[in-house]
């Protein structure tokens, strides 16, 4: 939905205007109508659109695609012929190829052939929200509605909503005319429930505020402070409380200090250690991060994902990087929790480590701001983990410890339990919990 399609016509139009090309066809392709499901079909396939293409563009929609996996023999198939004819016929037609950024990185690099072919680059970024309103507006315009005054008060909130809660499949121009297409239905079906007088042409035209699909109850976000009201309800962690209002106050400002100067906001949190031993509450409080920053604007959504080594690391050549990169994409938007994350740098000897931790810090720097890594575990090990690689120690600069629980708190939250589950503790037992020695006696 950033136009890549539109685009390319334009090119087309263009090269032919200039004299590169003799037509301004652009063909449309992916990887469905380049290879066969049978032996020896793929390469005539490709050929054919070649020869359509001919004297104009050859446009291929998500052509990392046409190599889904190492053993993918019919869409090697594929590639080879393409860039047999991209060589064989060179100056007779141009071929766009298209598709997410990092998977055509990927796309282009697995071929030494493709990297000396595809010689220019485009990256059509997301839109941001003003512009995805000025593209409602048109869809609008065009159809000859109008909105109320109310009604662009409403939209410029739920696109707001949209953007900042967008993940790696958002549609851009595609998902704001499916919010047209439903504001027009929700429109229909009230006028429809007006009475025969109220239905004027006006009436018909005009698009009020409910008419524009509102979020839920349940999207609703939760407030910074009833978040924070709900740290503070948790036993112990006096050290961590303090630390995460101190977060939050560093974060706003530096959102109030862009606003004021115009700057663009870069995500203030590059990302954060987490240490202590086990059962001092990290993967609630990492929880409980995930909330504040979407509460706060820094992040589209509270979503923590919970990963160890297991997920990151592969067993064999090759299996290692995508299992991170697969982490990473469900990650973005939100937070990233690896627990025990010293584990991933066993040795020195331990490659596959090595390999998950290179590719974590690539996609820190290439994603950076679009999610937060937190990394959790005992202290001495991450201390050690961190100064293992000086990625790490630049990237991760915001540390939180959590303290070992006091014996009254380990009281606290045993009674806690105890109440959950309908419990009662006589004083007795209490005595005995609180001073152990007297149940010898």
């Amino acid at each position: 939905g950033t136009g890549k399609t539109t685009i390319a016509r334009m090119l087309g139009e263009l090269f032919n205007s200039i004299g590169l090309l003799p037509s301004s066809k652009v063909i449309e392709c992916d990887r469905s109508k380049l290879v066969a499901q049978y032996v020896g079909h793929t390469a005539p396939l490709v050929n054919e659109y070649c020869d359509k293409a001919m004297g104009g563009i050859l446009f291929i929609d998500e052509a990392y695609s046409l190599k889904q996996q190492d053993g993918d023999s019919f869409g090697q198939e594929a590639i080879d012929a393409l860039l047999k004819r991209m060589e064989d016929d060179r100056g007779k037609f141009i071929v766009i190829a298209a598709g997410y950024r990092e998977e055509m990185a990927a796309f282009i690099a697995s071929n030494t052939g493709f990297e000396s072919r595809f010689t220019h680059k485009i990256e059509l970024p997301d839109y941001h929200t003003q512009v995805l309103i000025e593209i409602y507006k048109l869809y609008v315009k065009n159809k000859e509605y109008e909105l109320s005054t109310a009604a662009e008060t409403t939209l410029a909130t739920v696109i707001k909503k949209i953007y900042e809660t967008r993940s790696k499949t958002f549609a851009n121009a595609r998902t704001i005319r499916n919010l047209f297409d439903e504001t027009i239905r929700r429109q229909s079906k009230r006028v429809m429930q007006l009475s025969e007088s109220e239905q004027t042409k006006q009436a018909y035209m005009q698009i009020l505020p409910e008419d524009i699909l509102l979020e839920s109850e349940e999207d609703k976000v939760l407030s910074k402070d009833d978040i924070l009201s709900e740290l503070d309800r948790m036993i112990g962690l006096s050290g961590v409380k303090k630390a995460v209002r101190e977060l939050m106050n560093s974060i706003e400002m530096a959102k109030e200090r862009a606003e004021v100067t115009g700057d663009n906001l870069k995500n203030p949190v590059k990302h954060i250690v987490f240490t202590g031993n086990p059962g001092t509450g990290k993967t609630t409080v990492a929880r409980i991060l995930g909330k504040l920053f979407k509460a706060i604007g820094l992040l589209p959504n509270d979503s923590v994902l919970e990963v160890a080594r297991g997920e990151m690391v592969g067993q064999y050549v090759g299996s290692t990087a995508p299992l991170v990169n697969s982490v990473c994409d469900k990650a973005m938007g939100g937070t990233l929790f690896i627990d025990e994350a010293y584990t991933l740098n066993q040795d020195s000897s331990d490659t596959f480590g090595h390999e998950a931790i290179d590719t974590l810090l690539k996609r820190m720097e290439d994603d950076r701001g679009k999610y937060v890594v937190i990394v959790a575990g005992y202290k001495r090990n991450m201390d050690d983990f961190i100064q293992s690689n000086p990625g790490l120690k630049s990237r991760f600069t915001t540390y939180i410890h959590l303290e070992d629980y006091n014996e009254d708190e380990l009281y606290s939250l045993f009674e806690l339990y105890a109440t959950k589950e309908k419990f009662v503790i006589d004083d007795s037992a209490k005595d005995i919990l609180v001073n152990p020695s007297i149940q010898k006696e």
